[in-house]
């Protein structure tokens, strides 16, 4: 699967209405499948399908037939990510009353400070910070004031995981390095480094994600294409 730069590589009640089924739906859409597909190579399309747990979490992600990452949870907090190829957990994670707290990988802790008051997440070992635009990834600066990554969203409209559940989601997004694909929020850019990524977006008639066309500031060009189910 081609992906982005490594973020932290550096650092209701159903009623009988025709109206009120129509919200049911709009309730009860989750992201099935991603089809990724790039303009320089348009034979090199992949198709990520979302699995999920009796909660409705992400349970697992399956890219072409293989798993690309498996999650657990404790409540609406995820707690692990696991490696693709051995199911063995690259990432795990800990929180203090519901808020983020830390993580570790391969043996290491590293603590995280968190600002409620500017929503920021500030990592022990590099001094990098995470800021959080609603439950999505906002923006990460580094310790020197550098802007690393930076997402932007349409707040107005529905990311694939608008009905996912839990305050975190920016923590599976951002560790699977998923950030440029799902979000709560509709993407509108992203930019890594100096490169930046401008989104044309397609929504449904209940407002989700349906398709995106992402163009780069030095020409690339890639497609998400978005399918739905009902949990």
């Amino acid at each position: 699967m081609k992906k982005f730069l490594a973020l932290f590589a550096a650092l209701t009640l159903a009623a009988c209405s025709g109206d009120d089924d129509k919200n049911e739906v709009k309730q009860n859409k989750f992201v099935s499948t991603i089809t990724v597909s790039y303009a320089d190579t348009p034979e090199d399309v992949e198709v990520l399908t979302f699995l999920y747990d009796d909660q409705k979490h992400v349970k697992s992600i399956v890219d072409s037939d293989e798993t690309f990452a498996a999650f657990t949870y404790q409540g609406d907090n995820l707690v692990s990510i696991a490696d693709d190829d051995t199911a063995e957990a690259q990432y795990n994670f800990t929180y203090a009353n519901d808020i983020f707290s830390g993580y570790s990988s391969f043996g290491e802790l590293i603590p995280i400070t968190h600002n409620a008051q500017a929503n920021t997440y500030t990592l022990a070992n590099s001094g990098a910070v995470l800021y959080v635009s609603g439950r999505d990834v906002g923006k990460i600066v580094e310790a020197d004031g550098t802007v690393n990554i930076e997402v932007t969203y349409d707040t107005s409209k529905k990311g694939a995981l608008y009905n996912v559940p839990g305050n975190n989601l920016f923590v599976l997004t951002a560790f699977s390095q998923l950030y440029p694909y799902i979000s709560s929020q509709a993407m509108t850019s992203i930019t890594e480094s100096s490169f930046k990524y401008t989104a044309n977006n397609t929504y449904d008639n209940d407002g989700y994600i349906s398709k995106s066309i992402l163009t780069s500031t030095d020409g690339v060009v890639f497609t998400l294409s978005y399918t739905y189910k009902a949990l």
